[in-house]
């Protein structure tokens, strides 16, 4: 049987740390949105609109100076062959 845990923080409280919180979050967009990391990334990213966040980060971390990517039906029908291994 599950047991209720009560919430001892008080509006005020949880108001304070609500825009604590917030405060802390703008400020790391803010630094991130001048990082130059982010830029790269968003020029890289630009390349592969159509793939999910996931496998951005997953081709950024096998290639970073990938142009083209596609699966494996797909490159054999460019005339490539994927290796094995």
């Amino acid at each position: 049987m599950a047991r209720k845990i009560k919430n001892t923080k008080s509006p005020e409280d949880r108001r304070a740390e609500a825009e604590a919180l917030h405060a802390s979050i703008a400020a790391q967009v803010e630094e991130l949105r001048t990082s130059e990391a982010w830029m790269r990334f968003l020029d890289f990213s630009r390349s592969f609109h159509r793939y999910s966040i996931n496998n951005l980060l997953l081709i950024l971390a096998q290639n970073p100076q990938a142009t083209h990517v596609g699966g494996y039906r797909t490159m054999q029908s460019a005339g490539r062959q994927v290796t094995k291994g």
